[in-house]
């Protein structure tokens, strides 16, 4: 592990009313990729907590964190250094449609919020993560919940 410590993530798998799921799209680095809204763990929050406070900082969204679904864990590059995270997602089901999104952060890395269906990430030859986005949302879209998260 880099340094020995590590950077806890909390992350939305936000779900409209049809199933769609919301992914926000992120430049960085001539890199561009699209990814569940969330970010680092505040001193003394959870995991879900910050979820909650993520979801609405990167999106204006308020709404209920369901289940855990997934746990992630990879060394990563983050602000010049290689940092050992881990990853928490979180289930959130909307009643509406499609809500419209606006990051509040003043993260310029962030371009663009998009809700997808499934057919549109299977076609998609854009850059998602966690790798293999589309299998592992698709039960979640079908109201599948594991009883306890998977590693991923």
């Amino acid at each position: 592990m880099p340094g020995g410590t590590v950077r806890h993530v909390a992350r939305t798998v936000v779900l409209d009313s049809a199933g769609a799921v919301l992914l926000l799209r992120y430049d960085d680095q001539s890199v561009s990729y699209w990814v569940p809204p969330g970010g680092a763990l505040r001193a003394g929050e959870s995991h879900a907590v910050a979820a909650q406070r993520e979801l609405e900082e990167e999106t204006g969204l308020r709404a209920d964190i369901g289940p855990p679904l997934w746990i992630r864990r990879f060394v990563m590059p983050y602000e010049r250094r290689l940092v050992d995270q881990e990853e928490r997602y979180f289930v959130v089901r909307l009643s509406d449609f499609r809500p419209p999104v606006a990051n509040q952060t003043p993260d310029e890395a962030i371009v663009e919020g998009r809700w997808w269906a499934l057919d549109e990430l299977r076609r998609s030859d854009e850059l998602f993560f966690p790798d293999g986005f589309a299998d592992l949302v698709a039960p979640v879209m079908r109201g599948v919940i594991p009883k306890t998260p998977l590693e991923i």
